[in-house]
């Protein structure tokens, strides 16, 4: 008989948690992640097929209006969740020209400084974003009714899993070192490929 995997099994063998800053990552918020990427790639099918029904009922002069709305919802949260993850998996706009040629002391005051700026960024975010949300209450979307909150909500929602994920490199780092951390996507594949052996 099949035993199911708990949890921690399943992801310590899944490949879509992002490996290559494993030092800098709790691995339980990797969970998180995953569950992330998973409604992420819900809202990208969602935003798809809201498009796809949208234009072929236009065509065949039956609009339905609702549509438009259901596909700016499901691209808004995709957006910002999706900003979350790539923050996590260190895949997001980044200086790192400076950061990855400094070694020791300056390398943990730079990545320190950088990462008490996210973290200053997410935080204000986060709390204009909830103001932004509470009145959304008060406003409603022209087609369907619903608050605007239902669109607003994504942005607390990204500045908070954003702070958590920033705070976690930020303490990861200062226990293990930003050492060997990279943000260059062709260095990153060049460190796999080494740690795969030689490509044939």
């Amino acid at each position: 008989m099949t035993q199911v995997a708990t949890v921690a099994e399943f992801l310590a063998g899944n490949s879509l948690i992002s490996q290559e800053e494993r030092h800098l990552k709790v691995r339980a918020l990797d969970a998180v992640e995953l569950v992330l990427l998973c409604v992420c790639g819900l809202l990208l099918f969602t935003f798809t097929c809201t498009v796809l029904l949208d234009v072929l009922t236009r065509t065949l002069g039956a609009p339905w209006l609702w549509l438009q709305e259901a596909t700016l919802i499901a691209f808004v949260w995709g957006l910002f969740l999706g900003a979350a993850v790539a923050l996590r998996r260190n895949e997001h706009i980044y200086l790192t020209s400076v950061t990855t040629s400094m070694a020791g002391r300056r390398r943990l005051a730079m990545e320190t400084f950088n990462s008490l700026v996210m973290i200053g960024i997410t935080v204000t975010v986060a709390v204009t974003g909830f103001r932004v949300f509470q009145q959304g209450f008060g406003n409603l979307l022209p087609v369907t009714g619903l608050p605007l909150a239902y669109l607003t909500g994504a942005v607390p929602v990204f500045a908070v899993l954003s702070a958590v994920f920033a705070v976690e490199r930020l303490v990861k780092g200062w226990r293990t070192g930003f050492e060997g951390a990279t943000h260059d996507p062709r260095e990153q594949a060049l460190r796999a490929a080494e740690l795969d052996g030689p490509v044939s």
